[in-house]
């Protein structure tokens, strides 16, 4: 192989490490956006899970109030978080954990506040992407939900003077009986369905984690090679250019005995741009290669720094 086809050889791999590097900076950042779209949607499940079991403590909250002071707006209260989980009335504008706690008081009243399009909380559970696994076990846990509400309705009538039939229809009329109510709201019974909300409700937790924490290792693992790939090819890079460096001064030497002096210059010339080019591209890419890695590298520390928080 003469001198200019190895010329041409060590010019042309720099400018194909170079579209590998770019290639490989664009697919790391890629996965740094996709595990931050998983660690997302991981929030916003533990978020409609957490809504689901403060929905139930706020139903308890309420109904237990009413049996105690037999202010209507408990029940009003009571009948409304029912609706806004079953998707009849409108959802709230930062329908949180705390909401109700702000309501009560007279802080946040429900005639003021800003609401949406009514939404069921089980269809904001299938839109979040869960499993169907997943969505069994919200699903049965709502299902407990519910199941226990029942009972409330039955304390909250008894209050009321209202009593069920054999069909469960509460059409019998007698004397308020507070008692029963309070009973009914605090019985074994009464906790033992409560604890039974919350069983699923933990698997579900267990379950998002861990395919979660899945997800993320395999992307993290995925992008370690990439990195080392991408270390790899700017050495690679650098020891090419100095190569074709290397190969220029040969030239040089051999093209004083070939042609003449301002041949020869021109030549020179024109090699000392196109390495000078590839050179100052290099320095562009391999910056950019290691932003893309500082800001993985910085959020790694970041997460790591979450991890050890959430552990004391």
């Amino acid at each position: 192989m003469n001198i200019r086809n190895l010329l041409a050889l060590v010019t042309a791999i720099p400018l194909i490490m170079i579209l590998g590097m770019v290639s490989l900076i664009v697919q790391i950042d890629e996965i740094n956006q996709q595990i931050k779209e998983s660690e997302e949607r991981t929030y916003i499940s533990y978020q409609l899970a957490d809504e689901l079991r403060q929905s139930s403590d706020d139903l308890t909250r309420m109904v237990r109030t009413y049996s105690v002071t037999g202010e209507p707006m408990y029940k009003e209260y009571f009948h409304k978080i029912l609706d806004i989980r079953s998707g009849v009335a409108p959802r709230p504008e930062g329908y949180s954990g705390i909401f109700w706690d702000y309501v009560i008081p007279g802080n946040k009243w429900l005639d003021q506040v800003n609401t949406g399009d009514p939404v069921a909380l089980q269809v904001l559970m299938k839109q979040a992407g869960f499993t169907e696994e997943e969505l069994e076990k919200l699903a049965a846990a709502e299902a407990k939900s519910n199941l226990l509400a029942k009972q409330e309705i039955l304390a909250m009538a008894a209050m009321e003077g209202r009593y069920p039939d054999e069909h469960g229809e509460l059409i019998i009329s007698g004397k308020p009986d507070k008692e029963l109510a309070q009973q009914l709201l605090h019985n074994l019974n009464y906790h033992r369905i409560k604890a039974e909300i919350m069983v699923p409700l933990d698997h579900f937790m267990m379950m998002v984690k861990a395919r979660a924490s899945n997800e993320i290792d395999q992307k993290r693992t995925q992008q370690s090679r990439l990195i080392t790939l991408l270390w790899a090819l700017m050495a690679g890079l650098f020891i090419t250019l100095v190569v074709s460096l290397s190969v220029s001064v040969l030239r040089k030497r051999h093209s004083r005995t070939a042609v003449s002096n301002s041949n020869m210059y021109t030549a020179y010339g024109i090699n000392r741009y196109v390495i000078s080019g590839v050179g100052l591209f290099l320095l562009v890419v391999s910056a950019g290669a290691w932003l893309a890695i500082e800001d993985t590298e910085e959020y790694e520390r970041k997460q790591i720094g979450n991890q050890l928080q959430t552990c004391t």
